[in-house]
């Protein structure tokens, strides 16, 4: 439900919107072990903000080193 509300905030051009609950969609992808499609996310990400990208690209490392 998360990654489907953050693609309504991006259809509606709400980008601020859309970058927080995108965020918050990789952090329960990660948290569930959903790595790959977490990158997938990111390289979503990375076409409206890199920083927000790079940010979750962290999240994602940190948690697979943890592995």
């Amino acid at each position: 439900v998360v990654g489907e509300l953050a693609n309504v905030y991006r259809a509606q051009k709400k980008t601020s919107d859309y970058l927080s609950t995108n965020t918050k969609f990789v952090e329960r992808l990660v948290k569930n072990n959903r790595f790959s499609e977490a990158w997938d996310v990111v390289k979503v990400t990375s076409q409206v903000d890199q920083n927000i990208a790079e940010q979750q690209r962290r999240l994602i490392m940190r948690a697979q080193e943890k592995d």
